[in-house]
């Protein structure tokens, strides 16, 4: 079965000759320290929050919603403590209206 993007207006499937590769919403990892808990838990909000859908929140979710490489800078999710890179959470293309100071963030982590 192809993983199909979760956000809302990106049609972008997987198969044998897509150019996207697809990765998971962010999950709580429990089994960690509490700090780690609480910074997989905020990245797990903030990822909800710029998906942006009535349908898809945290009780909702389900283990195979998927978002395609289109929607970050790199074309991949930043690690769990790199907070200040721009593809902590995705910020491409989200199917709605972004605001400015998403794109200064976006532009201040290409200078660096």
């Amino acid at each position: 079965m192809p993983n199909v993007c979760c956000v809302t207006g990106c049609f972008n499937r997987s198969n044998k000759d897509s150019q996207y590769t697809f990765h998971r919403i962010p999950t709580v990892d429990s089994a960690r320290s509490i700090s780690f808990q609480n910074l997989t838990e905020k990245r797990r909000r903030a990822w909800l929050a710029k998906i942006n859908r009535k349908t898809i929140n945290d009780k909702t979710v389900k283990p195979w919603t998927r978002l395609c490489s289109k929607h970050f800078v790199s074309g991949t999710p930043a690690g769990v403590h790199d907070v200040t890179h721009p593809d902590w959470v995705p910020s491409f293309d989200m199917g709605y209206e972004c605001h400015k100071g998403s794109l200064d963030k976006i532009k201040r982590g290409e200078r660096r």
